[in-house]
């Protein structure tokens, strides 16, 4: 960790809901954050039990080099939770889905990509081709 010491907790309130930066969703807080921040998480007490909503991933600058520390901005856990969906891996957080059945989608989406592609490859050559050219095998 950053000068030899644990992590320290922060404490603050998430202050926005509705940033885009870059045509994605991010979610804003005023808990202290740093360079070095991205990538560890953020949690909201709910219930008497703290519950993890996102994961810190960008600073606001000032003449690009100053940070303001606490306009933090981090990716909010409703696209952790689609992105965990698209790449077939939603058993993370789905109880009624197994890492055996999100393995065997991942497969057949591949298998479907590696058809799509042979396919396009064929059009295309056969389009570069003039007609005295061979078949391809």
């Amino acid at each position: 960790c950053s000068l030899l010491h644990a992590p320290l907790n922060t404490t603050g309130e998430i202050t926005s809901l509705n940033d885009e930066i870059d045509n994605k969703q991010y979610w804003m807080s005023n808990a202290q954050v740093v360079f070095g921040s991205s990538g560890g998480a953020v949690y909201t007490l709910r219930d008497d039990r703290w519950v993890f909503v996102g994961v810190p991933s960008r600073v606001s600058v000032v003449n690009w080099s100053t940070p303001i520390t606490h306009m933090g901005y981090f990716v909010p856990i409703t696209r952790i939770y689609e992105w965990l969906s698209e790449e077939k891996l939603d058993f993370i957080y789905d109880k009624k889905k197994t890492p055996a059945k999100c393995f065997t989608e991942r497969v057949e989406i591949a298998k479907q990509a590696n058809t799509s592609s042979e396919k396009q490859k064929d059009q295309q050559s056969q389009e570069e081709c003039p007609p005295e050219c061979p078949p391809s095998p």
